[in-house]
Order: C-alpha cells, then structure tokens, then sequence
C-alpha cells in the first residue's frame, strides 16, 4: 500500500500525520485533523487513497483549498510526493507519498551508497584538480580567460517551476509532537461507528431536526458546486423539502428490502450504481456536463434499475426515455435500456436543458427539473410566478416555483415540486456516504471502469412500480 505523511505546518507549529485509513478529513471543527485556523472551514477538504492514487477534495470550504497553487477541483485533484496543499489563512500541508513495501532509507543503505559513489567522487576530484590547475595560468585568451567553470545545470526557468502561492517557512525540523496529532478515521466508517468525527460526529439518523437542518444545508451547498461549480443558497424551507426526502432515503438504510424499487435497502441502490458510474461520469464528461447530475438522474428515476418495460408514461431503460424523446436524440427506442447509448443521450438531453435556461446560477437545477417536466412548461411555469407581485424580488429559479406552487398546475404540485429536492437528497447520500453508514467512497469518485462496470446490460425485466410520496 502507499504509505502517505503530511506535513502540516500552521499557526500550531509543525507536525506530521500519517494517514492511517484510506481517508482524512481536514478542517477547524467536524474533521478528522483539526486545525486552529480561522480561514478553514468546520469541513475544508479530504484526502482520499485507493491502492496507490492519492487525492484531494475540496469540501466547498468558504475559501477554497489549492495545490501548488491552483485550485482543487471539487471532484479530486491528484497528490503527488512533495506536493504543497495550501488551506486557510497560515495553513501549509507537504504531501509525502512512498511505496510501503520499499524499506525507507536509512543508516543501513548507506554504505551501498558510499560504494556506488565512489567512482563519480573520485572522477569530481579529478575535475576539481584540474580546473584549479589551469585557472592558476595566466589567461591566454583575454581578461576572462578560457578556463572559466560554467555551472552545467541550468536555474530553473518560472516556466518548468511548479507554481505555489507563497514560499513555506523554513522551519527547524523537529520530532513530531505526536499527542497533538489528531489520528485519521479509517474510512469508510462502519454503520455502527456512529461518533467517527468523518461522519460529522453522528450519524444523520442519530442528529437532531435542527442538526439536520444544519447538515443538509452544507452537504446541498458541497452538490451545488459539483453541479456548477458555486454554491446555491439553500434556505431553510428549501432544506426543508430535502429533508423529507433524505429521512425517506435514510430510514431504508439496512431495512433489508433487498432490491425491490422505492421501498428497498439503499445499500443494494448505491452498490449498482458504482457498477454504472464510470462510464455515466465518462459519458457526461464528454458532453462538458456535470457528471454528478449523470449520477443520481437514475437513482431519482430508477434507483439504478435498468426498467425493461414500459411504464404508464411509455418510459423505460436507466435513464426512463419515452420513444420520442430517444428518438430525438438519435436511438431507436428498442435501445433504451443500452445504457452505453442512453449514458450520452441523457447527457445531451441535460446540456439542452441548460441552454434553454439560461446561465443564471440556478440554471443546473432548472434543467434536472426540467428532465421531469418539459422545459416549455417551466419556462411558462417561471412566467406566470414573475407576473405575482414585485417580480424583482424573484430569483429566477425552482425554488421560486416551489415556494409559489399554488398558482401552478397539479402535475407541478402533485410531483414536480418533488424532483429537484429529491435528486438534492439523493447526492448528499452518494457525496457523503460514511453519514448514512454507507461503506463506500462518494459516489463521483468511482471513475475507474472495470468488467462489470455499466455495461449496458438490462436487469432482470420488471415493471417500475409508482413513486411513492410518503418518507
């Protein structure tokens, strides 16, 4: 296994950690290393590694965490040994990466060194000799001479220099002050490892209403910027609508309903959906689409079954395409539980979306509303809510349509409102699984296909019973 130590240098002083599980969460409060530093978050990033691929993953903290000055990306950024992570106000980390099963160095390989050295020092030696030699002769071709020693190693050049945002401080290397080192929580935490500080303390199913408020509004902020790349306000009647939908998600964790839709073990709905990840997030990748809205389009629409018949709708397949729509996109409906042709379509079909709403900050969310709804409607739906009152005081947004509902039809009221808050719900269970008791990394980090990763087989076929309405 890789072996990774950090050193973490802050207003603390300086101090190495070691990761000891295969995650750790950095921050000021709800992490596993917790630092004294008033520019991080409670949550500020992770560090996750699998076999020997390190990276780094930005929480949505307030102020952003960079490496080698650029900033992380919300969905991993890859470490490398001797990589600078830089976090907060005065927060410093250097990445140390080593291949465990190497034996590290130390006194004993030195005398092997000394032996391999030995021919080059003594060629230096030589060299030195005679380049002392000839300087001491008078210059034959002018003031300087043609025995000048030229530095045969050029300075480094700002264009091959990796960028950092400010020097480290040179700091006296010391032992390590080993009891103020906060040990990393392996990961992922067990269902019964309920105060494992990676699980924000609790488990969801052990917080408080208000606590859960607190969560959801955070964790929706970190899915929002996977969606767009910035954070949606998320209020507390919009927190609300989505804790609904999570109790109802979070109670069939475990319930031993096997795999039987809207009602079965969310464990078996999250252990197909690693199997299709990567080739979904591959696939809305190449549309330039966020591909975390590629990964849980199915989970509300599905629950990752790959429906073989038609539902009362004529929707059918992962992705729950009617024959016009997949025909619209180029497929022969007969291809709708393809899931390698229907990954694309579905993507393109989002990238449309977000094109007719525009590029206002609540645009992402307006498009998956507008997978459930056709996009004609909410336009007429956005329409009718601007003409009530200041429209000023409007933002342009499912939000708005949600907390002005009684003026809309009955598909809206009866099942639309329920879309958005639902796929919200969803990604904070895939993003932050080690709080529902979920043994797996987040959902967005499965990229790596394998043989039995999405491919494109139908499950046994079944017809999708309806939605249920109740948590």
């Amino acid at each position: 296994m890789t072996e990774v130590t950090l050193t973490v240098r802050s207003a603390e002083g300086t101090r190495e950690v070691r990761l000891q599980g295969d995650r750790l969460t950095i921050g000021r409060g709800d992490a596993s290393l917790v630092i004294a530093d008033e520019g991080l978050s409670r949550l500020h990033a992770r560090i996750h590694r699998e076999g020997d691929r390190v990276w780094l993953i930005d929480e949505g903290s307030r102020n952003g965490s960079y490496v080698n000055g650029r900033p992380a990306d919300a969905q991993g950024t890859p470490l490398a040994d001797g990589d600078e992570i830089t976090l907060g106000n005065h927060t410093t980390i250097t990445v140390n990466i080593r291949d465990a099963s190497q034996p590290p160095p130390g006194p004993q390989s030195r005398p092997s060194l000394l032996l391999m050295l030995g021919p080059v020092l003594a060629a230096v030696v030589v060299l030195l000799g005679v380049v002392v030699f000839s300087s001491s002769r008078p210059a034959g071709g002018g003031p300087d001479g043609d025995g000048r020693v030229v530095n045969s190693v050029p300075d480094r050049t700002p264009d091959d220099a990796p960028p950092t945002p400010k020097p480290s401080p040179v700091v006296q290397q010391s032992p390590a002050p080993a009891p103020t080192a906060v040990p990393a929580a392996p990961e992922p935490p067990s269902a019964g490892d309920e105060d494992s500080p990676a699980a924000s303390v609790t488990l969801y199913r052990k917080m408080t209403d208000e606590q859960k408020i607190a969560f959801i509004k955070s964790r929706a902020k970190h899915v929002s910027v996977l969606m767009s790349g910035r954070p949606y306000a998320i209020t507390p009647e919009v927190a609300g609508y989505i804790k609904y939908w999570l109790d109802a998600f979070a109670g069939r964790v475990g319930n031993n309903g096997g795999r039987k839709m809207w009602s079965g073990d969310m464990r078996l709905v999250f252990e197909e959906a690693q199997r299709y990840a990567p080739l979904i997030i591959n696939a809305f990748e190449d549309e330039h689409v966020p591909p975390v809205v590629g990964l849980y389009l199915p989970v509300i629409e599905t629950e990752y079954h790959n429906v073989d018949t038609e539902n009362k709708a004529h929707a059918k397949g992962l992705f729950q395409f009617v024959p016009g729509t997949a025909r619209g996109y180029g497929l022969d409906p007969d291809d709708r539980t393809n899931v390698e042709k229907m990954a694309p379509a579905a993507a393109r079909h989002i990238r449309d979306n977000m094109l007719e709403f525009g590029n206002d900050s609540m645009s992402v969310a307006m498009a998956i509303a507008g997978y459930n709804r056709y996009t004609q409607s909410l336009l007429r739906d956005l329409r009718t809510v601007s003409q009530i009152g200041n429209s000023e005081e409007k933002e342009r947004s499912f939000w708005t349509l949600v907390a002005n509902r009684g003026v809309l039809d009955h598909y809206f009221q009866n099942e639309n409102k329920n879309y958005v808050p639902r796929f919200f719900a969803a990604a904070i269970m895939g993003e932050t699984p080690w709080a529902f008791g979920l043994e797996m990394r987040p959902l967005s980090t499965y990229t790596q296909r394998t043989s039995t990763s999405g491919g494109g087989a139908p499950d046994k076929p079944e017809t999708a019973p309806p939605k249920s309405d109740a948590p």
